[in-house]
């Protein structure tokens, strides 16, 4: 009986991050592919300087790629799963204030072909985002200090 408590709470751990990782590998290589199409909508938010526009459309599909590999492979989950919480706080607070500014954008979270407009779904997606990497962080192990494991 315990094994498969062990391996159930296992799959209840693992499986938030893979889908958590799939999501974050797919809009980073979505946005990666068409940086132009990135740098319009993060233009339509309103709320960052054209060089910060710029640089934000070249880095930030590659975080989204690399902290989903992460979050999939299993490697540093608790920093990965960090990054992804503040990644996802920060959509959610531009989409809150996108909201309440009455812009009428797309998101740009996941590329032209089905570019939802700002609004409650969109602000839903962040929450579902926000949700599953709360339980990839705290489903996650900390990493044992070098100090710990030599003693």
């Amino acid at each position: 009986m315990a094994a498969k408590t062990s391996t159930a709470a296992r799959f209840a751990s693992v499986l938030p991050r893979i889908i958590l990782g799939g999501v974050l590998c797919y809009a980073g290589y979505i946005k990666a592919r068409d940086p132009a199409k990135f740098v319009e909508d993060i233009e339509h938010y309103k709320l960052l300087p054209l060089f910060l526009v710029r640089a934000t459309a070249i880095v930030l599909p590659w975080n989204e790629i690399i902290v989903g590999l992460l979050l999939i492979l299993g490697i540093w989950t608790r920093a990965a799963a960090l990054l992804s919480l503040l990644l996802f706080i920060v959509f959610a607070g531009a989409v809150t204030s996108a909201i309440a500014r009455k812009l009428n954008i797309t998101c740009g979270c996941f590329g032209s072909e089905t570019a939802a407009r700002v609004g409650l779904q969109t602000l839903g997606i962040d929450a579902a985002g926000l949700i599953l990497a709360l339980i990839a962080f705290v489903t996650s192990r900390p990493a044992k200090s070098r100090k710990a494991r030599w003693s």
